[in-house]
């Protein structure tokens, strides 16, 4: 009996070094989401490829899968079991990477779908980008020049001789801008955003082109209408130097607006409706290195396009304020955004390669602000420079959420980008120059620059010129 019993224990024994000897074979006891430190992209992205690597591990460690899942299966294998080995739950593999808990967490960043996000940044800043070049249209149809106010009165110095003389408005209503009826413009601009890293959003550095282009026609002594249209380059690069990330987008948007303008006396009125298209290419890199000499480094580049529609809705209104001949326009203006983006898939980057969900951002946005500005004569016609301030409150408090999948993932595992919250209020400086000269011909410039952004610094230099005719 006691021979019986040494017997059983020795098998018993034997059973459970089989089993330990499973355990670091296959990592059974660990997960991803138990790495310490993580961000919430890192977070989720362990998270979600846990989920994949325990629905695939059956047939995976049977090499029994078809060939794609296979090759995802072993992908998050590796991460798997480097966590097993940080954790001691299953000793050295060679499955493992053999990272620290740093290089794991870096890794699991490469592989988070964050930089998905980046694309309704530039949706938004493009919307805005062409609708500005409307506001500022109307703000020259109202008042000579953007920002320029007119007075009820004529000005009786030598700056309301030189604004008679070259055409530009000395009072009442829209037509004063008008000598015909007819009146067409070009305005071009160029923008920079540079973004800080976050726990949730990459560091970028985005450059912003764009040309707007349209009619006006005087209806009336009070009520001008018009329409545009507007081509806006948008090139955004991930600072791979700030974050754990690597590619960057380019964007091509189009839109086309109509608006109207009803000025009487010291008052005015306006509206804008626009409709756009954007097309968007994106590049993403999944990078990060291996200790183990016998599971290589990955590097993969994924690539992608997609396309979505823009609805913008305007209305704006203020009063100026004569005070001869300096006048002090206070305006106020809502608007509100609804981008619609298609769905699109990754390539070229293996097993690594997205499938991301369609998305749907909106903003509403009012702004107040106050613009001044003082008529100058000389002698080839007149200068308006100008100055602006305003602040500028987003309604929209909810965090932009992006929802992606493996492309060869059967089970169809999603995990979410969840941006930062949006700015709340933020601030914008604004000082342009206006010339008025003969034939009924303007010029301007202005520059721009946004201020209380929590983590962006943003400027935008525009000029442009407008003929009557």
């Amino acid at each position: 009996m006691k021979h019986a019993s040494r017997c059983s224990c020795r098998h018993l024994a034997m059973c459970t070094l089989a089993v330990v000897a499973a355990v670091a074979v296959t990592g059974v006891q660990a997960q991803l989401t138990d790495v310490p430190n993580l961000t919430p992209p890192q977070r989720e992205s362990a998270r979600a490829s846990q989920a994949v690597y325990d629905a695939l591990r059956g047939q995976g460690e049977q090499d029994a899968l078809p060939e794609r899942q296979q090759r995802l299966f072993r992908a998050i294998e590796e991460l798997v079991h480097t966590a097993n080995e940080q954790q001691e739950t299953g000793g050295p593999t060679n499955r493992s990477l053999q990272l620290d808990e740093e290089g794991l967490a870096e890794a699991l960043e490469w592989v988070a779908n964050e930089e998905a996000g980046a694309g309704s940044g530039i949706a938004i800043n493009a919307a805005y980008s062409q609708f500005a070049n409307v506001v500022r249209r109307l703000g020259m149809l109202q008042a000579g020049g953007p920002g320029f106010a007119r007075t009820p009165q004529d000005i009786g110095n030598e700056e309301s001789v030189a604004l008679a003389r070259f055409g530009a408005p000395r009072g009442g209503g829209a037509s004063a801008d008008l000598a015909g009826r007819w009146s067409g413009f070009v305005n071009l601009s160029f923008g920079q955003s540079k973004r800080d890293p976050t726990d949730r959003e990459n560091a970028y550095d985005a450059d912003q082109y764009g040309l707007t282009a349209g009619l006006d026609y005087r209806v009336s002594d009070a009520l001008v209408t018009g329409a545009t249209v507007s081509f806006s380059r948008a090139e955004l690069d991930f600072d791979a130097s700030r974050s754990i990330v690597g590619g960057g987008m380019k964007s091509n948007a189009y839109a086309l607006s109509g608006y109207a303008l009803f000025d009487r006396d010291a008052y005015y009125v306006n509206a804008i409706v626009t409709l756009g298209y954007m097309d968007l290419d994106l590049t993403r890199l999944i990078t990060y290195p291996s200790n183990n000499p016998n599971v290589p480094d990955t590097d993969q580049t994924a690539r992608s396009s997609t396309s979505g529609t823009q609805l913008l809705l305007g209305l704006g209104g203020g009063y100026n304020i004569d005070l001869q001949p300096l006048t002090i326009s206070p305006f106020a203006r809502l608007d509100v955004l609804r981008i619609d983006m298609d769905g699109y898939r990754e390539g070229n980057a293996g097993p690594f390669n997205l499938r991301v969900d369609k998305q749907r951002i909106e903003s509403t946005r009012s702004s107040l602000g106050v613009e001044g500005s003082y008529p100058v004569a000389v002698p080839f016609g007149v200068l308006i420079p100008q100055l602006g301030a305003a602040w500028h409150h987003e309604f929209q408090t909810d965090r932009m959420e992006v929802e992606s999948r493996f492309v060869d993932d059967p089970g169809s595992v999603t995990f979410v980008a969840a941006g930062d919250r949006p700015d709340r209020n933020f601030y914008s400086l604004t000082a342009s120059l206006t010339a008025i000269l003969p034939h009924g011909i303007q010029t301007f410039a202005q520059a721009e620059t946004v201020l209380g952004l929590r983590h962006t610094s943003a400027y935008a230099l525009t000029a442009g010129v407008r003929a009557e005719f």
